[in-house]
């Protein structure tokens, strides 16, 4: 099985679990990851002192 379809397979496992059978502590014992990824360049200054992060 691909990266893609376990990724999928993982997903709808997860969703059934907490939705469908309504047991999200097993759910999460799938340990679903959720990654953010930050596309946007950081400008060099800014209108004001809170930067980005």
């Amino acid at each position: 099985m691909d990266r893609l379809e376990r990724n999928k397979h993982t997903v709808m496992a997860f969703y059934n679990l907490m939705f469908n059978q309504n047991k999200p502590p097993e759910a999460i014992e799938l340990k679903v990851i959720e990654h953010w990824d930050v596309l946007q360049v950081i400008p060099a200054s800014s209108v004001n002192e809170n930067g980005m992060f």
